[in-house]
């Protein structure tokens, strides 16, 4: 026999919540039965106000586990808030919509898409200036394995000035988790059509190799 409830909660609050961030001020609708756990509705991720969806499944039938998936608008602030500094190459705010699943052996899958229309873009290590005001998307996909970020397999920035297609690999967990390497299968803007990889080394160094 099927078992349901559903519910209404306000002033939601859980000290460590998605990608370990604090979540509050949670105006959220709760569906449960004996499969999953459904949640949705307005909530705050760090300081910065989205809607989210969660999804807690309860069966073992080799899907995920939990799934989360948010969306929001996110400038400089937001995500200085949340312990990204990426004010060295962006400024502006981004439109952003994720969904991460995560399975019972801790790995995670996610995927993000990106409204890049306000964000000024400014990469001068290869050149590659987008600016604020300009139409512009990315998507990307990533990988996370025991809580640490291994890599992003696809991602894609598209406006008028500019087009970039490729992969990011992380270094493992126990080497640091940092940025290693960026393979860049299509970066077109200006008149360029290049392709090529950006390595870093464990002393910062930049190993730069392009073609086109």
């Amino acid at each position: 026999i099927g078992v349901a409830a559903a519910a209404g909660i306000t002033g939601f609050s859980q000290a460590q919540g998605l990608f370990g961030l604090p979540l509050g001020n949670g105006t959220l609708s709760l569906e449960v039965d004996t499969r999953q756990l459904s949640a949705w509705g307005n909530i705050s991720l760090g300081e910065v106000p989205v809607e989210a969806r969660w999804t807690e499944r309860f069966v073992d039938d080799g899907g995920f586990r939990t799934r989360y998936e948010v969306s929001g608008i996110f400038d400089q602030t937001a995500m200085a808030s949340l312990g990204l500094d990426l004010s060295a190459n962006l400024s502006g705010a981004i439109g952003v919509g994720v969904s991460y699943a995560i399975f019972p052996d801790s790995r995670a899958i996610g995927a993000a898409d990106l409204d890049l229309t306000a964000a000024d873009i400014n990469i001068p290590v290869i050149g590659l200036r987008k600016k604020g005001g300009t139409a512009a998307r990315g998507a990307l996909s990533f990988t996370v394995d025991a809580g640490a970020l291994t890599d992003i397999p696809r991602f894609e920035i598209t406006s008028e000035e500019l087009v970039a297609t490729g992969a990011i690999r992380f270094a493992a967990a126990d080497q640091g988790g940092g940025l290693r390497e960026i393979g860049l299968s299509r970066l077109a803007y200006g008149g360029n059509e290049l392709f090529g990889t950006v390595v870093l080394a464990d002393d910062g160094a930049l190993d730069i190799r392009l073609g086109g």
